[in-house]
């Protein structure tokens, strides 16, 4: 199936075997199956963005909720993840957000933290411009 391409090449494979089965029926179902895979691929692409502007949303949250100037990975991590208000505990079907996850959908806003000797630090500074960038205001 040539032309029957996701996103990446594991939903390609994912995809194949139906069509296959598609391209064997005929009529129309070759076609019928590129768009619902057009129309998943969207969709999750689209839930993927809204989960990290959600992560930002609540790390903004908490970065307003304090005074401090640059935070340490773990403990930002620890402050939005094992806030009750939110379901980052939760999210991997019951298990919390993974602490690289948690840094990889930062990192899709720009937001890295700076290596120091002890710890990685998130500057609040790198935070606020992500925000100002990709949220509405407060």
């Amino acid at each position: 199936m040539p032309y029957l391409q996701a996103n990446t090449d594991r939903g390609t494979d994912n995809w194949l075997a139906l069509g296959i089965i598609a391209r064997r029926v005929g009529n129309d179902w070759e076609q019928r199956i590129q768009a619902a895979l057009t129309a998943i691929e969207k969709r999750t692409a689209s839930e993927s963005q809204s989960i990290g502007i959600q992560l930002l949303t609540d790390v903004r949250r908490t970065v307003s909720e304090n005074t401090k100037q640059e935070w340490t990975s773990t403990d930002l991590y620890n402050e939005v993840v094992y806030n009750d208000e939110n379901n980052w505990a939760r999210f991997d079907h019951g298990r919390e957000i993974t602490k690289k996850k948690f840094t990889q959908l930062l990192s899709e806003f720009g937001i890295r933290p700076k290596k120091r000797q002890k710890a990685n630090v998130f500057y609040v500074s790198d935070l606020e411009e992500a925000f100002n960038r990709y949220l509405p205001p407060m």
